[in-house]
């Protein structure tokens, strides 16, 4: 429990109708007011005097006390709680003041205020029981446990689609859509026709429902749980009959607040995941799992989706600005989606998807314009590994992902998907370029390009032409001139008076396939120098030290 002011108790995310449904068994009398108190000042005995009430506070009180401050116009203009010891005979409903929401008990004032008090700390620890499941393993599944003495009722957290994500059932409700979760494990297509319904209103998302289903005696209250305007968590609270609940309705709204929470949180559970799979990861990126025979156990255990071929996706997700974290538990969801039968983790921070595929042959698919739409939407990078047979394949499949996650983000920026192979050159550049460090103590790996090359570099400074480009062009496209030239929207004749300049300056022919084979490694290095380093290559820095060689790399 929390101080409030004066150092009350404060009442948190109580709500008036909570506070009704808790002492409902003695109530006398309600009267409800117009608006609806806050009750965030804490819980205060109401006693004699002056002072105008505080609206932010519950009161509890006797009944002659309580018309006495109305007498004396205590009561402030913003709605206000009271709890009265006894019936207040001098309010009626024509008279009773507009802002006051009073409840009348048959119970005297420190009774009445120790059942208040009992009633405030049931649900702090509830909250309490709550907020600890955060930083636990199946944490839905624990928070929607912890809630069902609370709520009394059945509670489905079931993802965008319908399927279950954790399940908590009241052993009294036996509604056929709490037997349908418990059978299939989603809801049905039919009932999902039914459930759907009207979920936007003003261009805006219907967070809270509620409706009787048909074919169900069960009042149902839905609160689903969006993330940056779209639906990616529904909450079904089934009630134990037909009848609507406002105290479950209020509670509904606390607990859907916690659990998104949780779900776009960055607390290191991710909810679509678990445990078990994050440690396998990682214990086989970090060589802590090498033994084959222990490697099989843990397979067997896990069920992964994998059954002879895999890639690797890495994701990069940068911080969120608005929850200050990473919603991995959000994109995870959302990533499921998009490659429904992968085993997905995160590992330092970044999302894994291992995406299986039945033969080696078999092009990895998926939707790529949702994936880079996904990616867009939260300035994420992903980078997808060539195919592997082998788990054991992991740590050297992973790290060449990573690179290829960083080369991609600093030479194409603009770019959402690397493909490893498209950067699989620069790779093999860069490790040579460290191990020519290693050696050379320079960092300048103009070394490793053809001399031809470099020619052509020169002599485009000069003159200002494009020959180092046309060079390119037309090796990439196996020297079919008519394709390189459309490419470079020159006539073919124009292009091929090029290519004859650029083998003089050359001083070889380009039908040499060994020539051509250096000239495009050699384009690849200046590539690699000048959109990854942001480096002119033609600037030689002769005997630079190898720990600014390092720091720069």
């Amino acid at each position: 429990m929390t101080a409030g002011k004066d150092g009350t108790d404060s009442l948190n995310s109580y709500t008036p109708f909570m506070l009704q449904k808790w002492l409902k068994d003695i109530v006398i009398r309600i009267f409800t007011g117009e608006g609806m108190p806050e009750l965030t000042g804490g819980i205060r005995i109401l006693e004699e005097g002056e002072t105008p009430l505080d609206s932010h506070c519950l009161y509890i009180g006797d009944h002659e006390l309580i018309e006495k401050a109305f007498s004396l116009g205590r009561f402030p203009g913003s709605p206000i709680m009271i709890i009265s010891a006894g019936s207040c005979k001098a309010f009626t409903e024509d008279n009773v003041p507009r802002q006051l929401r009073l409840v009348e008990t048959s119970l005297p004032v420190i009774p009445l205020y120790n059942r208040v008090q009992e009633s405030v700390h049931r649900y702090l620890e509830w909250e309490k029981l709550v907020r600890d499941s955060f930083f636990e393993d199946d944490g839905l599944k624990k928070i929607l446990d912890a809630s069902l003495p609370m709520f009394n009722a059945t509670l489905l957290l079931c993802s965008s689609w319908y399927k279950t994500l954790a399940a908590s059932c009241h052993p009294d409700v036996n509604d056929i859509y709490s037997k349908e979760i418990k059978e299939m494990g989603h809801f049905s297509h039919e009932s999902i026709q039914k459930l759907s319904g009207r979920e936007t209103e003003n261009g805006g998302l219907l967070v809270h429902t509620e409706l009787l289903p048909p074919d169900s005696e069960n009042h149902m209250i839905i609160r689903r749980i969006c993330f940056k305007g779209e639906i990616y968590a529904r909450l079904f609270v089934i009630l134990k009959d037909k009848t609507p609940d406002s105290c479950i309705s209020d509670l509904t709204e606390v607990l859907g607040n916690y659990l998104s929470e949780f779900m776009y949180g960055h607390h290191g559970v991710d909810f679509g995941g678990n445990p078990e799979l994050r440690t396998f990861v990682s214990d086989l990126i970090e060589f802590r799992l090498t033994d084959k025979k222990e490697l099989d156990e843990r397979v067997g255990v896990l069920n992964l989706s994998i059954t002879k071929y895999y890639h690797l996706i890495v994701i990069s997700v940068p911080e969120d600005p608005v929850i200050k974290g990473v919603p991995y538990n959000y994109l995870i969801n959302q990533i499921k989606q998009i490659f429904p039968y992968s085993d997905i983790s995160t590992y330092m921070g970044d999302i894994l998807v291992l995406v299986p595929k039945k033969s080696y042959e078999a092009a990895i698919t998926f939707d790529r314009e949702a994936f880079e739409t996904l990616l867009d939407k939260h300035d994420a990078h992903a980078a997808i590994s060539n195919y592997s047979r082998f788990l054991t394949s992991l740590p050297t499949i992973y790290h060449q992902t990573k690179l290829t996650l960083r080369l991609g983000m600093k030479m194409s920026p603009d770019e959402r998907i690397y493909i490893y192979e498209d950067y699989s050159m620069y790779h093999m550049i860069e490790m040579a370029d460290k191990g020519s460090q290693a050696l050379t103590f320079n960092r300048n790996i103009i070394y490793l390009c053809h001399p031809g090359l470099i020619a052509l570099m020169n002599h485009d400074r000069k003159t200002g032409g494009n020959l180092t480009e046309v060079m390119y062009i037309y090796l990439r496209n196996e020297r079919n001139s008519a394709l390189a030239a459309k490419k470079l929207f020159i006539h073919r004749n124009t292009m091929l008076n090029k290519v004859h300049r650029i083998e003089e300056i050359l001083g070889e022919t380009l039908d040499d396939p060994r020539l051509r084979e250096r000239l495009l490694f050699s384009y690849h290095v200046i590539e690699y120098t000048t959109k990854y380093r942001n480096e002119d290559v033609m600037a030689l820095r002769k005997n630079t030290d190898i720990r600014d060689c390092r720091k720069q790399s």
